[in-house]
């Protein structure tokens, strides 16, 4: 399987307001189709698109499963996105879910509650932008709110899932 790549612009020349692209080849349609469906329902949602990337000339994507001949263009989580996707508040900040962030200490990025402590959460996320001030606060108190509310406060009335789901 092709490598994956990262493609950086400078930040006084950002590309079509974005900052860069990761250029995967693993499942590709699934990157494609997942942000496609998310963005339609009007969920902030980094862009996917297919490329065709050129190695020495020789496109390494294979035409079958997995990437269909294609990589998936997806744009960078990071400020930008945030500033793109919400610019009428765009201090907020952004947060992103890692797979084994420090080798060798397992954890899971599954919103899970460790307590009021934003160290108990830095192995399995990462503060994507506004970085400097490393204020965890609106973060804890999203797992606080998921695990810590009862179950009757947080459903949502099904009347509303008719309306929120269609486009």
């Amino acid at each position: 399987m092709p490598h994956n790549f990262h493609v950086a612009f400078p930040k006084d020349r950002l590309w079509k307001e974005r900052s860069g692209l990761n250029l995967n080849t693993h499942y590709t349609h699934s990157q494609l189709i997942g942000s496609a469906i998310f963005r339609r329902l009007g969920v902030p949602m980094p862009d996917s698109r297919p490329v065709q990337v050129r190695v020495n000339a020789a496109n390494l994507a294979k035409p079958g499963q997995e990437q269909f001949g294609a990589y998936a263009a997806n744009e960078v989580v990071d400020g930008n996105l945030v500033r793109r996707q919400f610019p009428s508040d765009d201090g907020g900040n952004l947060y992103r879910g890692v797979r084994d962030m420090i080798p060798g200490i397992d954890s899971d990025a599954d919103l899970v509650w460790h307590g009021p402590s934003y160290e108990a959460y830095t192995n399995a996320y990462a503060k994507e932008n506004n970085a400097a001030l490393n204020d965890w606060s609106d973060f804890i108190r999203l797992i606080d709110v998921l695990n810590n509310t009862p179950t009757r406060t947080t459903r949502p009335r099904s009347a509303r899932w008719p309306t929120w789901t269609s486009g």
